[in-house]
């Protein structure tokens, strides 16, 4: 009801770390370690959040549903940071002890098996593993219809409806975005909530409501500002800055911006800072080849192959307007190939239009 960082909350859960340690019952302080795992990341203290999930892992020995629990969280914060590789193998683990084990109960108010499933598929989609993505959301989604738990159904129609928008997906983005929102008034659960809120904002404005859709962005925003829940603000403000960019809102774009790369590199809030610098070199022409570079850098150096191929795509395009279309082939076949040739999405749709325009 009140989201994921109340004060109150953490007073709880730090009392429950401290009674569980004079007491030597390590269970228990794992347990609280998670719980305040959960709490500092959704805060944005993903340095804080990291020191707990390692302590958890340093204590959790052969339990496997503990394991479970902290391979996710290590893969949350790996992910976040822009470790993909790393947080894939996490979640791989989590994933495997899970369907081995059948560990599915509700750890504070979610499933981790969904949790890890749903979260996980963004960090695959951002690795160009759309497919993978697209797998790992629907198992998700069984799982969820499975269990028949509210939050936890929410939780996974949240994070869907961010696979969609990642994808493009304006139809089934806006569809999830609107389950969220409806189920989570429903059932009064937070935060999931103005997910649904923002990520609907984006798909308004991209449909040709942008007034609508920045407002409607603006107050998911600020509703988890009020919950003082920072986590993937980059990203809220990097679809803010899309949509004021449609409505021709140059400044206000490049604001967003700013705070978008503040708020990533104090708190270490990285993936999807390739998509920032990609974004600023749209607002700001005059230097928009050194953005698209930076983007791309950025992208590979993370293994961020559906960034990349954003990045490539518009430093390609830029390059062929400013007569230097020789020099784009070389930048954006690679990465293009990366893809499975079957496989269609927005993006590579972009991207085969102008490699078909190119020498």
């Amino acid at each position: 009801m009140k989201g994921f960082t109340p004060l109150e909350l953490e007073s709880t859960l730090n009392r429950a770390l401290e009674l569980s340690r004079a007491l030597g019952d390590n269970s228990a302080v794992i347990r609280s370690l998670w719980g305040l795992f959960a709490l500092h990341v959704v805060r944005g203290n993903v340095g804080l959040a990291r020191r707990q999930a390692e302590q958890a892992m340093n204590l959790t020995g052969e339990d496997t549903g503990l394991l479970t629990d902290v391979h996710q969280a290590l893969g949350g914060v790996d992910l976040t940071e822009g470790k993909l590789a790393a947080a894939a193998e996490h979640f791989a683990v989590t994933n495997r002890l899970y369907s081995q084990h059948r560990h599915r109960r509700v750890l504070f108010g979610s499933d981790v098996g969904v949790f890890s499933l749903a979260w996980g598929a963004h960090g695959q989609w951002l690795q160009g593993h759309i497919e993978e993505a697209r797998r790992q959301v629907m198992q998700a989604d069984t799982i969820a219809a499975e269990l028949g738990h509210p939050f936890t159904q929410m939780q996974a129609a949240a994070y869907r409806s961010i696979s969609y928008q990642f994808e493009g997906d304006l139809d089934a983005s806006w569809a999830n975005a609107e389950d969220t929102v409806a189920g989570c008034k429903r059932h009064n659960i937070a935060y999931y909530h103005e997910w649904g809120v923002i990520v609907g904002g984006w798909v308004m404005g991209q449909r040709g409501d942008v007034s609508g859709g920045i407002a409607r962005i603006k107050s998911g925003l600020d509703a988890l500002q009020r919950q003082d829940a920072a986590l993937r603000l980059p990203y809220y403000l990097a679809l803010l800055a899309e949509s004021q960019l449609l409505a021709g809102q140059e400044g206000a774009a490049r604001a967003a911006l700013d705070g978008a790369q503040a708020v990533a590199h104090q708190n270490s809030d990285l993936w999807y800072l390739p998509e920032l610098y990609r974004l600023r070199g749209l607002v700001d022409p005059s230097h928009a080849e050194a953005h698209f570079r930076r983007a791309l850098t950025l992208a590979q150096e993370q293994g961020a192959l559906s960034l990349a191929l954003r990045a490539t795509t518009s430093l390609a395009a830029l390059l062929q307007a400013n007569d230097r279309a020789h020099e784009a082939p070389a930048l954006l076949l690679p990465v293009h190939n990366a893809f499975p040739a079957r496989l269609v999405t927005p993006d590579l749709i972009r991207a085969r239009a102008l490699l078909q325009t190119l020498p």
